[in-house]
């Protein structure tokens, strides 16, 4: 049984016809991409599937990043507690993007600097990691780059050094913002990936939840 937004999400990967360039919500095709993969491997009655999946991927990420943050105890607890939370409950069989998929991007972005940052020696992986985590999250919802933001402005309030504190992050952060800018420019020329739809609906949001809103709207907005 399927409940508003989650409806809406079974009925879209039920009948959408989803071939190259034919996107059916508006984000980023990611998401779409593995709810409609379940539907054909098993029948749209499995969708909740994915975010558990991603849940337990979840769990075992804040662990690893609690473990070196905090050590072996503080790590178990923090696993525990984000197991047994009323969100995460929810959120690991909820059919969205934000409550189980976005959120493991999200901590595998948040380790992979974390280790870039805290360890020395070979770090190329990490650096790959990084690149991936911040392309997959970006596929999965645009607001992603909020995320990156935030592994800058964190390292930048962190060290002392801030140029150095910058260095471990420049190249996947560049390579990150370099390809995706890339793969938006030739999806959106060939039209072979739903990219357009979340790009305009996107640019839609801001014209008619921002710029339409009057000075008055926002003094009074700051006054409140």
């Amino acid at each position: 049984v399927y409940h508003h937004d989650e409806y809406a999400w079974a009925v879209t990967v039920e009948t959408a016809d989803w071939s190259p360039g034919r996107g059916a919500v508006s984000h980023p095709s990611l998401g779409e991409a593995l709810y409609v993969l379940v539907t054909r491997l098993v029948g749209g009655g499995w969708l909740r599937l994915v975010p558990f999946a991603f849940s337990v991927a979840n769990v075992v990420l804040l662990h690893r990043l609690a473990r070196h943050l905090h050590g072996e105890t503080a790590a178990r607890w923090a696993a525990v507690l984000f197991a047994l939370s009323v969100y995460s409950v929810i959120a690991s069989l909820q059919v969205d993007l934000d409550g189980a998929i976005l959120q493991t991007f999200v901590l595998l972005a948040f380790l992979a600097a974390t280790k870039l940052a805290t360890t020395r020696g070979q770090r190329t992986g990490w650096r790959i990691v990084l690149l991936v985590a911040c392309v997959l999250g970006f596929l999965t919802k645009l607001s992603f780059g909020l995320v990156i933001i935030t592994i800058l402005g964190d390292r930048l309030m962190a060290s002392r050094a801030r140029a150095r504190a910058l260095v471990p992050l420049l190249r996947p952060v560049a390579a990150t913002a370099l390809g995706v800018a890339a793969l938006l420019v030739v999806l959106v020329f060939t039209t072979s990936f739903p990219i357009a739809r979340p790009l305009d609906y996107s640019g839609e949001f801001l014209r008619e939840r921002f710029l339409n809103v009057g000075v008055r709207d926002y003094g009074a907005l700051a006054v409140g």
